[in-house]
């Protein structure tokens, strides 16, 4: 499939527009076609979404992301104006060290058992998050969370000892 960054771009906003969707300034950069990416954001009331589109070999990679700003709000993923939000789940069977840009903190066990709303939140700076995890008989594990204003990250810390992490609003 050779697909185009402008026509994959100009097909997102038809179909926006037709789902009423109004186009709105993203944030950072909104195109480097150079490096072969486009951001597009778009809202509505008590909405909003990023449409991020990456050039990969022939093709186009689509990273679509929608928010509920009701619902997010509920939860506790808000984080501060200016500030981003980490919420980490903890399944581990023990508690662990989640140490940020040099300050630890405690992440009991069971951390997010009942949902987004119990797990731990530390709101972040926005840039480049350095950030350690130490696990009791287990190597530290290095991890760079990189966020903006307003956005939301998840770390969830598997049974299995996988750590995932992923934005979440």
């Amino acid at each position: 499939m050779d697909a185009d960054l402008d026509t994959t771009a100009a097909r997102y906003r038809r179909q926006r527009a037709d789902q009423k969707w109004e186009e709105t300034k993203p944030p950072g950069p909104v195109a480097d076609k150079e490096k072969g990416r486009v951001v597009m954001a778009f809202a509505r009331p008590g909405r909003s979404m990023t449409v991020t589109l990456t050039r990969d070999g022939d093709g186009v990679k689509v990273v679509h992301v929608a928010r509920n700003t009701a619902a997010a709000q509920q939860v506790g993923l808000i984080p501060p104006e200016g500030k981003a939000r980490l919420v980490v789940a903890n399944q581990l069977p023990g508690d662990i060290t989640l140490t940020i840009i040099g300050r630890p903190y405690t992440v009991r066990q069971g951390a997010d058992a009942g949902g987004p709303a119990s797990a731990f939140k530390v709101d972040l700076f926005p840039g480049d998050n350095q950030l350690v995890i130490r696990r009791p008989g287990v190597a530290d594990l290095a991890r760079e969370i990189p966020v903006s204003p307003g956005d939301a990250w998840g770390l969830i810390l598997l049974q299995t000892g996988e750590v995932i992490s992923k934005p979440l609003y």
